[in-house]
């Protein structure tokens, strides 16, 4: 053996570091089951199914469709992470795969609402209804939702003055 090489010792099952691990078969399939119910609320809404009918549209002062592409847009990043990262996978991860279109219609909806407050501000009346842009805002936000939650951080760091490190951090 030439000893200018390392030797490599491969580690036991046991050691393995995060970074080999796969990712657990469930985690896929828990997307397509996201993916599918996506579409079939979709489907159920454009086909004005009655069951859904006793859900207004909007639903106060949002549209309905604002919080469905956020949690299209989560739901697509979390498809993309498991495509990407399906052989290097992290289970801390697990928790974000598992609230990820929930967390894209939250942050879709906080994304419309300061939309609608800034175009407001600028003394136009905005249109709330009948339009994509917010659709596509509200995707966008769900897809990047680490991106959107940065800014909202440095926006309110403007606003109110930058955060005082504590003992114990928010999550």
């Amino acid at each position: 053996m030439d000893s200018r090489l390392p030797a490599v010792i491969p580690k036991p099952a046991s050691a393995q570091s995060v970074a080999t691990q796969v990712m657990p078969r469930w985690t896929f399939w828990l997307a397509i089951g996201y993916a599918l119910a996506l579409f079939a609320v979709a489907v159920a809404y454009l086909d004005k199914v009655s069951w859904l009918s006793w859900l207004p549209d909007p639903l106060g002062p949002i549209p309905l469709s604002v919080p469905w592409f956020g949690a299209l847009g989560g739901m697509t990043i979390g498809l993309r992470g498991i495509f990407r990262h399906n052989q290097s996978w992290d289970p801390s991860y697990k928790y974000r795969h598992l609230a990820r279109p929930v967390s894209g219609a939250i942050v879709g909806i906080a994304a419309y609402l300061i939309v609608v407050v800034v175009i407001s501000a600028t003394g136009v009346t905005p249109k709330t209804t009948g339009t994509l842009v917010y659709d596509l805002a509200a995707f966008l936000v769900g897809y990047r939702e680490d991106t959107f939650r940065s800014l909202v951080v440095r926006a309110t760091d403007a606003l109110f003055g930058p955060h005082k490190a504590s003992n114990e951090e928010e999550g």
